[in-house]
């Protein structure tokens, strides 16, 4: 590959968003048609400071991961991206948005996958300590989706009240390896959301 970068303001302006958010296809179809045209000179950059550019087409979206391939003998450049640890709520919040995925994907159904804030406060109630203080779970819940809209994850959506997308990139944070690690330690979440108080 070429160690080019082409400038121009059309890949200024989707570096800059790539830099700052995920690129959804559905939403900024401009910009995701600048970012796949000029793909080469948008990876070559990003190479340069370390990171790689993931686009998953099928799926549609692009985000920006830590390149976290290196010659073995470099010195693994500084990370670019924090990384950020999942408090056990929103961990657990995650895995259940991700199998509810699933599940519709293998039930056939509409790919895109639409729960309404009550819905996704059902999914975690199971999880509750059985003598739990209803309301103060249903505000932690809360604060999780609007945490989850936050990293990209959940979308509300426009025009209709307290319901939500899952987005599909979910698939790429919470995929097969750190689900079957997470179910190894699922037994002991268990135990820790019904003892806590």
């Amino acid at each position: 590959m070429s160690q080019s970068y082409v400038d121009s303001l059309e890949i200024r302006t989707t570096t800059i968003y790539l830099f700052k958010s995920i690129l959804y296809k559905d939403t900024n179809p401009k910009m995701w048609f600048d970012m796949l045209k000029n793909m080469v000179s948008l990876e070559n950059y990003f190479q340069i400071v370390g990171l790689r550019l993931h686009v998953d087409e099928s799926e549609g979206y692009a985000y920006l991961k830590q390149d976290t391939r290196y010659d073995e003998t470099e010195t693994p450049a500084p990370s670019l991206i924090r990384k950020q640890q999942l408090s056990y709520h929103l961990s657990m919040l995650c895995v259940l948005l991700r199998k509810s995925l699933v599940e519709q994907d293998a039930a056939g159904c509409d790919p895109r996958l639409i729960l309404s804030k009550e819905e996704i406060r059902e999914l975690m109630f199971v999880y509750m300590p059985e003598q739990s203080n209803e309301a103060k779970y249903t505000k932690q819940i809360d604060a999780d989706i609007n945490k989850l809209c936050d990293y990209g994850l959940l979308r509300e959506l426009k025009g209709s009240v307290e319901r939500y997308e899952v987005m599909r990139i979910i698939k790429d944070f919470v995929d097969a390896d750190w689900l079957v690690e997470f179910n190894k330690k699922l037994e002991e979440y268990i135990s820790y959301g019904r003892n806590a108080a």
